[in-house]
């Protein structure tokens, strides 16, 4: 979120900023050289080893921000960066607005992004054990695992403890704030992150006034066992990239607030143990369908992390879960066989949904102008993902209620009453349910937008922002949640619910060609097509 330089770290959950005392010092007496306007230089990196978007907004770091149509910008130590790529442009190139030394910043930022690990030959090793890999490869070529600074990768995960997306960025913007200010870049305020002294005069009851919760008691707890340590906390958590990854965990989940999965995220995006395997619900459900179903109906216990990341670690795709679930060599869910990303999202007096266009059998492209959204009336439209026969018999049988209502009630339905039907004749269906998940959008009362998802037998979800559904959802979650605002104007939210879905599929294998988009307004209809990726 952009915000204006403020004289103190802001508050998260109020608009009181908290009084931090003592006043902020500066971390270190040194001499920052600040650039003008911005020089651009080639990074030794091309768009195949390191593709932005598919780096940053991905979850290992919250401190980078967008600051460009694909340029992201950040801090490593006391060097502020950019990178951007351009369309045509074969190299990533970097910008340094201030530094201690132009030279140490691009050193900085080569180690940073792990530039000494090669990732054509780390895709063509995959590719070799399943050839598979080369179709993902077309996919995801390029996106990087950062090397971190351990202190800074540590309170990061500290608040992304049972968070979303954009209150860890707002939490994690709070404790940047309290570090050396280097310098805005579109809107945005960027700061060294704060040394382990500057954060221990920050107390429990000031980063709970900020927001924080319970992770407050966590993070004081935190930097107090740090400063405790032999030697000072922060040589403590770099002597950690020389233990083996078991020894590294274990030493990790002595702190408080870290866990099983928050010491994972810390090994593998700052300590150099790129075999560690955080264990989400996702990495769960996927361990117990393919790799341990004896494990199936157990519950996640510490103990299960350990036997589900050596499970991982020993399959033959090594240290690449992330991609394990994509891969067609496995079972597929039924709803995942034909691929889609559907998404609709609430403006000012306005809505947007929208749809990628791709028909597919598994990663067989079957058409290029698939019709998932469908119009019921002026106020009220229908996204449907899943099975492909099931999204057009549903779809069907829906147009025939509603017209039979329109019959009887000489009028259309409102959102929320089409939902209301939408839910019952999923939940009467059950036993046998339709293999599709819907989504709608619609205009009610007072011209109000409303929107809602819901599962096969019904269960709706309401939202207020945005909602979506298909085999895109994880990676238009993170974009809608990272590009939304509220009480934008039509124009504004079609740009973007249209960047959202296209950055999306870009990442999935199974959806694509371009997208369709419907912006409502109480006076009228757009209907546009956007053109992707065609491969």
């Amino acid at each position: 979120m952009k915000r204006p330089r403020a004289t103190s770290p802001p508050s998260i959950s109020t608009t009181v900023k908290p009084p931090l005392s003592p006043p902020v010092t500066p971390i270190l007496k040194q001499k920052l050289h600040r650039t003008g306007t911005p020089k651009w230089f080639p990074l030794k990196l091309t768009h195949t080893e390191l593709t932005l978007p598919l780096t940053f907004p991905t979850g290992q770091t919250f401190r980078w921000k967008q600051t460009g149509a694909i340029q992201y910008s950040g801090t490593i130590g006391p060097h502020l960066v950019s990178l951007r790529q351009r369309p045509g442009d074969d190299t990533v190139s970097y910008s340094v607005h201030c530094s201690t030394s132009p030279k140490s910043a691009e050193l900085a930022l080569l180690d940073f992004l792990n530039a000494e690990i090669s990732l054509a030959e780390l895709w063509s090793d995959f590719s070799k054990k399943d050839p598979r890999f080369g179709e993902l490869a077309k996919h995801l070529r390029g996106a990087r695992v950062l090397r971190q600074d351990p202190l800074e990768c540590l309170i990061q995960f500290l608040c992304s403890s049972n968070n979303n997306i954009g209150r860890i960025t707002k939490m994690v913007d709070f404790v940047s704030s309290l570090g050396l200010h280097l310098g805005d870049i579109d809107g945005f305020e960027f700061h060294q992150f704060p040394s382990l002294d500057r954060l221990s005069r920050v107390s429990e009851a000031e980063f709970r006034k900020a927001g924080f919760g319970y992770r407050a008691k966590y993070i004081t707890g935190t930097v107090n066992a740090l400063q405790s340590k032999p030697g000072g906390g922060d040589e403590w958590l770099l002597s950690l990239r020389k233990l083996d990854l078991q020894e590294a965990v274990s030493a990790l989940c002595t702190l408080p607030g870290v866990g099983p999965k928050v010491a994972a995220c810390i090994a593998l995006f700052s300590l150099d143990q790129h075999s560690a395997i955080p264990v989400d619900t996702h990495v769960w459900q996927i361990a117990t369908n393919y790799l341990l179903p004896d494990l199936a109906g157990a519950k996640l216990t510490p103990k299960l992390h350990g036997r589900v990341a050596e499970a991982f670690i020993s399959s033959p795709f090594g240290k690449n879960s992330k991609f394990y679930s994509e891969n067609p060599k496995f079972p597929m869910s039924i709803f995942e066989y034909n691929g889609s990303a559907v998404v609709a999202m609430v403006g000012k007096n306005c809505f947007a949904i929208a749809s990628d266009r791709r028909l597919g059998v598994q990663l067989q492209t079957i058409a290029t102008d698939f019709q998932r959204i469908s119009k019921i009336h002026d106020r009220v439209f229908i996204g449907l993902s899943g099975l492909a026969t099931d999204v057009q018999t549903l779809y069907q049988r829906l147009v025939f209620r509603h017209k039979l209502y329109q019959l009887r009630e000489e009028r259309d339905m409102k959102p929320e009453t089409f939902a209301s039907l939408v839910s019952a004749i999923l939940y009467e269906k059950r036993f046998g349910p339709y293999l599709c998940q819907p989504v709608i959008a619609g205009l009610g009362d007072d011209d109000k937008p409303f929107i809602c998802t819901m599962d096969s037998i019904g269960a709706k979800e309401l939202a207020k922002d945005f909602v979506v559904s298909g085999t895109a959802s994880e990676s238009l979650y993170g974009a809608c949640e990272a590009m939304y605002k509220p009480d934008m104007e039509a124009e504004e939210l079609f740009e973007t619910i249209s960047q959202a879905l296209l950055s999306s599929v870009d990442r999935d294998c199974l959806s694509g060609w371009g997208g369709h988009v419907y912006i409502v307004t109480p006076t009228e209809i757009k209907e546009r097509i956007l053109k992707g990726r065609m491969d």
